[in-house]
């Protein structure tokens, strides 16, 4: 287990911070600190799960010595859309401030979806590959 905790580190700080910001209660902010731009939230939730989606795989392929295993990327892609269905699904039933939504759900899928398609970019670009993603 421990070995599971030195390779995905990364993973695993985005996993709790994603958890933290999703489930806190913001109803103390001022509406006016607050940016009003049109479905900030659900931008908000793409990149989220955009970052986490990416560097989970960009994580998994380097543990492996750069091998693109499929069975591990689909269990990975069910952990972040699982993942994300338990946080709506929290926010729905256990926060007071909070509410889940099916769009918030499709958001997340959304920046899933895109963080698998930057990884493949990434990984089949061996410009990025050797200089800035070097493990």
């Amino acid at each position: 287990m421990m070995k599971f905790f030195s390779f995905y580190k990364k993973t695993i700080i985005l996993i709790i911070l994603i958890t933290m910001v999703s489930l806190m209660n913001f109803k103390n902010i001022e509406p006016d600190k607050i940016p009003n731009i049109p479905h900030l939230d659900k931008v908000v939730h793409f990149g989220m799960y955009l970052t986490l989606t990416f560097t989970f795989m960009w994580e998994n392929y380097c543990r492996h010595q750069y091998h693109f295993i499929l069975s591990r990327f689909i269990i990975i892609i069910i952990a972040v859309v699982a993942m994300g269905v338990m946080i709506e699904w929290l926010q729905a039933n256990f926060t007071v401030s909070r509410s889940g939504s099916v769009g918030d759900a499709m958001a997340n899928s959304a920046g899933l979806m895109m963080g698998m398609i930057l990884f493949r970019i990434t990984k089949t670009n061996h410009y990025i590959k050797s200089k800035i993603f070097k493990a």
